[in-house]
């Protein structure tokens, strides 16, 4: 009779131990980032400021793009050099930033879903100038990234 209930505790013991060890592994997965309210879903968005928001001082408002764009001065406003945070909104691609117009220069790549709240943390802040799906890096140049 011992015998079987120490037998019992054992079991009772593991079975506890595997169960909060699951328990931790599914405390630890980290949520999908929510998209920040004003990217819609299919774009890349990219922010003057940090968390997503705008800088006053520099005054663009966000820079959103579906396929690529090879150059980020668009008409009078400069997009270049003013990203401080981006997020990658697309539907099942990686979306890339470079410091360099048409795809030239350093990159940093988001998967899809994620962003950074703060380019700098990265290296980035104020640096991008080109943006691309992976879908259109070999589109560089054409109508498709105006």
């Amino acid at each position: 009779m011992v015998h079987m209930n120490r037998l019992r505790r054992k079991l009772t013991s593991s079975l506890v131990a595997i169960a909060l060890g699951g328990a931790g592994v599914f405390a630890l997965a980290a949520p999908a980032a929510a998209a920040p309210s004003d990217c819609g879903p299919g774009l890349h968005c990219s922010y003057s400021g940090y968390n997503y928001g705008n800088d006053a001082f520099q005054q663009p408002s966000t820079h959103k793009f579906e396929n690529c764009v090879d150059d980020m001065y668009i008409g009078w406003r400069t997009y270049k050099n003013v990203a401080s945070s981006a997020f990658n909104n697309g539907r099942s691609q990686t979306s890339y930033l470079y410091a360099g117009t048409s795809k030239t220069g350093n990159s940093i790549s988001f998967a899809r879903g994620t962003g950074t709240m703060n380019l700098g943390n990265r290296g980035f802040n104020d640096t991008a100038e080109s943006g691309y799906f992976a879908s259109t890096l070999g589109s560089v140049g054409s109508a498709l990234c105006r």
